[in-house]
């Protein structure tokens, strides 16, 4: 990862950023004030110094304490701060860039993967921005401080520390790429634990009606126990190197107290002296003995910021999709990623402003997939979509699943626009919806559960057309308006869609008829992605081919 990707987001907290970084040099300097402190009030009791003067040296270490306590809650707040306001902002440009995807690319993406870069791998990125961040400015000033301190104290035994002190900080720099490497592989196992724990959760009926509970549960019990073995690794990794770093501290230690000791005995070294050369120790230690686990955290941030980048290097799409009032469809063909087979091969057809177009076919004649590329979700691969005229914006659609929030139903018909309930309540009529609305506890203002798991299909079919007639839309797309309704709901579709204004066009797929497509103004017939029947319906009738023979059925 690049060092201008990673600088990037600390361009919106530089404020902060500077806080944290004086907060932290603060709270450094205070450690260092105690050793001395220390030193001086045992020599003060060595040598009989006055109790005055004892006690204000206690007093002032006190002070050092409560201090570097006060500093110590002002660095978690400001670093909470830099890594929640950078985080938020990582998070939306993730679900912003999945958006700008195209759809065609973005839903062969693996849900589970996008959860764990939203919920896993962002979080431990920003921390590099966080508490990381602190650690690094904290151990280098202490770090300084140290060297400085001791040198000052006794520069004979600085120097027999230093061989111990590199040992310590080099075998984390040595070991940063295989770290690296295991991170990453710990959040792949991560992210295929979350993908195949979805599956049990989201498809919990299917899978019990279907009595494959045990095959399920095989293939959760393999992603859990490849997580396990990742874990394991990185676990016993980290530990490793923290085991190097504490036993080069620990011989620090004893080789000071020996060669410290001597000197005291021989009267070179006032035990004063000693003390605070022992209790710096552990102040100059802590940056390398904290190297281990700082670079470990760091690892882990880079190997969640790599995955996060190489999804966000994903090129998205040239333009916003934009709709004219007239469509011209030549020689348009489409074939699925990694398919052989085209979904739709060589399609011609035009579209005028207010035309009302069925797209009639069985299932799998690639009657979705066209009005997937009208309404701007997929690119064709072959052939070409020109629209002309005056723009339109962006067409309105309702899919055969759609998805409904965990909001209100207001929420969930007015998606943020200027929508009055009464336009709702109108629309909730005309759709059989009202008396449904009415019963609920808190009428519109009742909450659904996620994707509306307390309305059945049908419910959350009309809820999703209402939604999309009354969205001022001049261009409205619809796949199988009535798929799953009863004959009476399926009428009222019917009608609600024949009674917009003619100025906006209408292009739904269905592979049921009824009289309502004699209304239309122009008819597809698909078949194995070919379109065998194009035209007004009269003149389709007169024909005698596919379209009159599903009328007459």
């Amino acid at each position: 990862m690049k060092i201008k990707e990673l600088v990037e987001p600390l361009r919106v907290v530089k404020r902060f950023v500077v806080y944290t970084a004086i907060a932290g040099m603060g709270a450094a300097g205070l450690n260092l004030t105690r050793p001395v402190l220390l030193g001086n009030i045992f020599e003060g009791f060595v040598k009989g110094d006055s109790y005055g003067s004892v006690m204000l040296l206690i007093i002032l270490f006190a002070l050092s304490w409560c201090a570097t306590w006060g500093l110590s809650l002002l660095l978690g707040y400001l670093s909470t701060k830099v890594k929640e306001r950078i985080l938020a902002r990582l998070r939306t440009a993730v679900l912003s860039h999945l958006m700008r995807l195209p759809y065609a690319q973005s839903e062969q993406l693996p849900t589970g993967k996008i959860q764990a870069y939203i919920t896993s791998d962002l979080p431990l990125w920003s921390n590099l921005y966080g508490m990381i961040l602190v650690q690094i400015v904290h151990s280098a000033a202490q770090l300084i401080g140290a060297v400085v301190t001791l040198l000052n104290v006794n520069s004979k035994l600085m120097i027999i520390l230093v061989p111990f002190l590199a040992i310590s900080a080099v075998i984390p720099l040595i070991f940063s790429r295989s770290m690296i490497r295991i991170h990453r592989f710990a959040q792949d196992a991560i992210s295929d634990t979350l993908e195949k724990s979805q599956c049990i959760i989201h498809g919990c009926r299917d899978i019990i009606s279907l009595n494959i509970e045990k095959w399920c549960l095989k293939r959760c019990t393999e992603a859990f126990i490849k997580s396990e073995n990742a874990e394991i690794k990185r676990s016993m990794a980290q530990g490793t190197v923290q085991v190097i770093g504490a036993f080069a501290e620990n011989a620090a230690y004893i080789v000071v107290l020996l060669i410290g000791g001597w000197s005291v005995f021989k009267d070179s070294m006032s035990v004063g002296h000693l003390v605070s050369f022992l209790a710096t120790i552990q102040l100059i230690f802590f940056p390398s003995r904290n190297a281990g686990d700082l670079a470990s955290a760091i690892q882990s941030s880079l190997a969640a910021a790599n995955r996060v980048q190489e999804f966000l290097s994903l090129k998205p799409m040239n333009e916003k999709y934009t709709l004219r009032t007239h469509i011209e469809i030549k020689n348009l063909s489409y074939t699925y990623p990694n398919e052989r087979k085209k979904a739709l091969d060589s399609i011609s057809c035009e579209i005028n402003q207010g035309y009302f177009v069925v797209i009639l076919g069985e299932s799998g004649s690639g009657k979705s997939t066209l009005l997937k590329i009208i309404a701007g979700l997929y690119e064709p691969t072959e052939g070409e979509m020109i629209t002309t005229g005056p723009n339109i914006g962006l067409p309105s659609a309702v899919w055969q699943d759609p998805f409904l929030l965990n909001a209100s139903v207001f929420d969930n018909l007015a998606l943020g626009r200027d929508v009055s309930e009464r336009q709702m309540k109108d629309m909730a009529q005309k759709l059989n919806l009202d008396r449904l609305i009415a019963e609920m506890p808190n009428q519109y203002d009742t909450f659904l559960l996620e994707n509306g798991r307390n309305l059945s299909g049908g419910q959350r079919q009309r809820i999703a057309i209402i939604r999309s007639l009354i969205s001022s839309k001049k261009c409205i797309v619809i796949d199988e308006p009535t798929a799953g309704l009863d004959m009476e709901n399926a009428r009222k579709v019917w009608d609600a869609i024949l009674d917009m204004n003619k100025d906006v066009t209408r292009i739904v797929t269905t592979h049921q008829l009824d009289k309502t497509h004699e209304y239309a103004d122009l008819i597809l017939v698909l078949q194995e992605g070919k379109l065998i029947e194009y035209g007004p319906p009269q003149e389709l009738l007169r024909m005698n081919g596919f379209f009159k023979k599903l009328m007459k059925r």
